[in-house]
């Protein structure tokens, strides 16, 4: 194999790491950010109800 195809595939493998661990840190930010607004819908409607009564 020659070293032009030798580093197009280091390079390539590299890159598909580094974007591997940005799907999966973006994927988990995301699912924290919904856990967060679920949690704050739920109290809100604790309040309410709490208020209600």
């Amino acid at each position: 194999m020659s070293l032009f195809k030798q580093l197009l595939l280091a390079i390539s493998l590299f890159m598909m790491i580094v974007f591997s661990g940005n799907f999966i840190v973006t994927l988990e930010s995301s699912r924290n950010q919904s856990n967060n607004q679920l949690l704050s819908h739920a109290q809100d409607a604790a309040t309410a109800l709490n208020s209600c009564a």
